[in-house]
């Protein structure tokens, strides 16, 4: 059972539409590299920076380290 603060988190980040193309992107392309999944946006790299952040505050996104770069993954649970 979720919180009434982790269902805050969930709703405000799925009440963008950026995120909610960002979740549409990674759940067709798990492990897209940050970098690649910004060039698809007409924001800059930093404004998807902070909706990723949003989405992981949400459990909905998992980022993971590859080298340098990070890989994403759509929290499906």
């Amino acid at each position: 059972i979720m919180t009434e603060d982790e269902m805050d988190r969930l709703f405000q980040a799925l009440s963008h539409t950026h995120r909610r193309r960002i979740l549409d992107i990674v759940g067709l392309e798990p492990g897209i590299h940050v970098g690649v999944l910004a060039s698809r946006f007409d924001v800059t790299r930093i404004a998807v920076m902070n909706h990723l952040a949003a989405l992981e505050r949400a459990g909905l996104i998992i980022s993971e380290r590859s080298g340098t770069a990070r890989r994403l993954y759509l929290n499906a649970t």
